[in-house]
């Protein structure tokens, strides 16, 4: 059995061997690089998109508001809404539902 194992063992001692073994490592290193990479892309795209969502609900949720409490939306007010970010509509629709007036 010793025997048996003895060329095994020098074969994988050879150079060749020991690079090739080696570049599959490095090989099977930069897959899972890649794979955590494109993971961590489509989280951020995920993410990203989530948040888009949430703005165009956020604008309708405003102009629903509006329109529920007769307050006008002329062109500067709309354009208002739609360059707000999610944080400015969360501040917006706050103050529209103490005042029930446009702040």
């Amino acid at each position: 059995m010793a025997d048996a194992k003895h060329p095994v063992y020098a074969l994988s001692r050879e150079p060749s061997a020991e690079r090739i073994a080696e570049m599959r490592r490095e090989a099977d290193f930069e897959r899972r690089l890649d794979r955590a990479e494109d993971l961590a892309e489509g989280r951020e795209q995920g993410l990203a998109e989530a948040r888009d969502r949430l703005r165009v609900s956020l604008r309708d949720i405003v102009v629903s508001f509006c329109t529920a409490f007769d307050i006008e939306l002329d062109d500067e007010r709309r354009a208002k809404i739609a360059s707000l970010d999610e944080a400015g509509l969360s501040a917006l629709l706050d103050a529209l539902f103490v005042r029930r007036a446009w702040p």
